[in-house]
């Protein structure tokens, strides 16, 4: 039943290698004999585009010995088709399917205990067997010379003779009753021995049952190793196929929502005050120490478009202003963790679909004005609109709010122009992609492409990473 079982799920591997909208490339790296760490690597989270193609690759070396698989590749290849016309349908499986991986590492670390407590028993059982081996032969020795001694005088007329020959009845007690002692004793010594023998072959018995045990429990790690590696193919198959479309999505909601001249009359409130902030000599980085960068701008390290950076960081890490300015958009309206991949929270309330809570601000650094934008935020740790920062002031916590898999914060900057803050806020229509797209046509307007405002610059180039 187990081997049908391992047959089935290396089966099933095989088939999920065709997930990949591409043919799976003929693996080079050398997997034989380092199987352990390929399926540690590949059970983990946030693989880079180069584990997740070297993964495919191990994929394709467990499932070597499958054969006749085309009308279930086939089938495979029209479900994930299928899954490609309603991504936003499928992408709410992800999380699902996640939480199966996690229990699946859980049963997988809780088998690898039994494992090493078989083993452990194994040997402690190996070494017992030994000890009690070397006891039954020396015992047996020992019973064994002591019937060679007594052939002598094992005839009856021999011990009549020895207790017969006795001079007082006191000394005839004393032959009778040394010889029952002795008779006693090598009675007791083949009790014992026997004794050993049963133990001996109970602990045999036992050593074969915790081998049985431990052959069983490997292979049921190997199991649910390789059901681990179809999730997370299956997974990072629905995340690509998601982040592909996922711009044309948030295009959908890239206007404020809500009464955009009641903004603007609150920010006129302080026109003067937003004249009199200072330029901003340089930049300052979002997260100012303890920052993961997990995603670059322009595409993601496993494929499809991405406008901005992403940096991940512990709970409460603080979210610092890039510039001294003042914050245009406060979005505050999602749970700090989202659901997942799909979440599009965040243009209910007036900002960025997907974006979660979220903060935009304008600032001017060296002349130039430009927007910063600062996606999923932890909810109610957002300071408010209107408000006006220094470079480095506090914002907001991270989160992981909105169209988001984990605890990050993305990053976007817009050049604007040489205008003041205030001339801009006048003519500015709510378009949170500041007239420069989403999706393909935003890459059009990115500032080395473009060259004038407004357009799209790349944060890593300002901050460093």
């Amino acid at each position: 039943m187990r081997k049908a079982v391992k047959r089935f799920v290396y089966l099933i591997l095989a088939l999920f290698c065709a997930l990949s909208t591409t043919a799976p490339a003929v693996a080079e790296t050398d997997f034989e004999g380092n199987e352990d760490y390929y399926y540690k690597m590949c059970a983990a989270s946030d693989l880079t585009a180069a584990e997740i193609a070297t993964c495919k690759e191990f994929m394709n070396y467990v499932a070597k010995d499958q054969n006749d698989l085309q009308s279930q590749l086939d089938e495979i290849n029209a479900q994930i088709a299928e899954a490609k016309k309603e991504i936003s349908k499928y992408v709410g499986q992800i999380a699902t399917l996640q939480k199966e991986v996690d229990e699946l590492n859980v049963q997988i670390e809780e088998l690898n205990v039994q494992i090493e407590t078989l083993t452990a028993e194994i040997e402690s059982l190996t070494i017992q067997i030994t000890e009690k081996q070397n006891q039954i032969d020396e015992l047996r020795n020992r019973v064994n010379q002591r019937m060679i001694d007594a052939q002598p005088t094992m005839r009856m007329n021999q011990y009549l003779d020895f207790i017969m020959g006795s001079k007082t009845f006191e000394e005839l007690l004393r032959r009778i009753t040394g010889m029952d002692t002795l008779m006693e004793y090598d009675e007791a010594q083949r009790i014992e021995l026997k004794s050993l023998m049963d133990s001996l072959e109970a602990d045999k018995k036992n050593l074969e049952a915790s081998k049985v045990l431990l052959d069983e429990a490997k292979e049921e790690v190997v199991a649910k190793r390789n059901q681990v590696l179809v999730q997370k193919q299956y997974i990072e198959s629905l995340k690509q196929h998601w982040l592909e479309q996922e711009q044309e999505l948030i295009a959908q909601g890239n206007q404020i929502a809500g009464d955009l001249n009641a903004l603007k009359d609150k920010l006129n409130e302080i026109g003067d005050a937003i004249n009199e902030i200072p330029p901003s000599a340089g930049w300052t980085k979002p997260i100012s120490s303890g920052a993961r960068y997990t995603a670059g701008t322009w595409a993601y390290p496993s494929g499809g478009i991405h406008l901005g950076m992403d940096l991940a960081a512990d709970a409460k890490t603080p979210i610092k202003a890039a510039g001294n300015g003042i914050v245009i958009t406060s979005v505050n309206g999602c749970p700090t963790y989202s659901f997942g991949l799909g979440d599009m929270c965040g243009s209910q309330y007036g900002g960025t679909a997907g974006g979660g809570n979220q903060i935009i601000m304008l600032t001017r650094v060296d002349g130039t004005l430009y927007a910063v934008k600062y996606l999923h935020l932890a909810k109610d740790t957002l300071v408010s609109v209107g408000t006006q920062v220094s470079a480095g002031d506090k914002l907001a916590e991270i989160g992981s709010s909105g169209n988001s898999s984990g605890r990050h914060v993305h990053v976007e900057i817009y050049r604007l122009g040489t205008m003041s803050m205030q001339s801009y806020l006048n003519s500015w229509n709510g378009n949170l992609s500041f007239g420069c797209g989403w999706g393909s046509s935003a890459l059009k307007t990115r500032c080395s492409v473009k060259g004038s405002a407004p357009c799209r610059e790349r944060p890593e180039d300002f901050f460093g990473y």
